[in-house]
């Protein structure tokens, strides 16, 4: 988390050096010194690519704090677990979360819509239709003002991630991580 967090900092401060040295080479190019319109094109291209790879270190520090949050760490005094912290127990991100939950639930219940060709759910309807009470029961926990914080990072990593139960093809399996995830929610 910490190395996330160092090159996250030393790629903000080197952005704010690119875009200075880009602000700079733009004043030179409006008084006409010819040689500045190329260190304003190889400026562009750098802080457009450390603008990406800033996004993607930033990303990658969210999921860290999320993972310790979910792992019982929530307490834990850096900013980026704090954040998510206070992020996750924000009543928009309960609401969308408690949400998601019960699209996901209606839509394996529901009759199938027509699709497009090739554009599927990426989870399985049978499965989710078995565990259908134990999703709806973490949508209800989530909605209130005591679900934890860990019980709701494990809820936003069910769904989030591609290799959770929820993508699987194992009911069990997906009760299971429920059952979890409701102790979780309840503090247990």
């Amino acid at each position: 988390m910490t190395c996330a967090c160092e090159a996250y900092d030393r790629l903000i401060r080197d952005a704010i050096i690119v875009a200075a040295a880009l602000i700079a080479s733009i004043l030179a190019v409006v008084e006409g010194a010819r040689w500045a319109a190329a260190i304003v094109l190889a400026a562009t291209i750098v802080l457009v690519t450390v603008g990406c790879i800033v996004a993607a270190l930033g990303q990658r520090k969210r999921d860290h704090a999320l993972d310790l949050i979910g792992e019982g760490h929530g307490t834990m005094p850096l900013g980026p677990v704090r954040r998510e912290c206070r992020r996750l127990r924000a009543d928009r991100t309960r609401g969308s979360l408690a949400r998601t939950f019960d699209r996901i639930v209606d839509e394996a219940l529901s009759r199938p819509a027509l699709r497009v060709r090739g554009i599927r759910p990426l989870y399985e309807r049978a499965v989710v239709a078995a565990v259908a009470p134990d999703l709806r029961a973490v949508s209800r926990l989530i909605r209130t003002e005591r679900a934890s914080a860990q019980g709701l990072a494990l809820a936003e990593r069910l769904l989030r991630y591609g290799m959770s139960p929820l993508c699987g093809h194992d009911a069990a399996a997906l009760r299971a991580e429920l059952r979890h995830i409701l102790g979780a929610l309840n503090g247990a």
